[in-house]
């Protein structure tokens, strides 16, 4: 194919919107499955999360941040993640995120994940 076929081919594939070349990004909350911390702690322990779930099926998605509300009593957190609509990976790409939380707590220390359907996921951590 000469230069100039194969530009008129690379056009026609981009005028197709097959997603190839066309750098569109959607947004969107990642659902968290599940929540790793400990059940009790001191009051002068730093508490180490960590969070679970899957971004999306494919290299096309990924975390954009995590946005989070922090009180004495509460850890509040929302996952934002994206999708660009782009040549991408074929693996499912996974949640993995830790977060250090450091005194001071009250007991009883809820850490609370905003997931897409408006619902929460919570867990209770101890301080004793």
């Amino acid at each position: 194919m000469s230069a100039k076929g194969l530009k008129v081919f690379l056009l026609s594939l981009a005028s197709l919107g097959c997603g190839l070349v066309d750098s569109d990004t959607d947004t969107f909350v990642i659902r968290v499955d599940s929540v790793s911390a400990p059940a009790a702690i001191a009051p002068a322990d730093t508490i180490t999360v960590r969070f679970f779930g899957s971004i999306g099926p494919n290299g096309c998605y990924s975390l954009v941040d995590a946005p989070t509300t922090r009180t004495p009593a509460l850890l509040e957190v929302r996952f934002n993640g994206k999708r660009v609509d782009a040549l991408c990976i074929q693996t499912p790409i996974f949640l993995d995120h830790t977060q250090r939380l450091v005194p001071p707590f009250v007991d009883p220390f809820t850490i609370r994940v905003l997931q897409p359907d408006g619902a929460t996921l919570e867990h209770i951590v101890r301080v004793q």
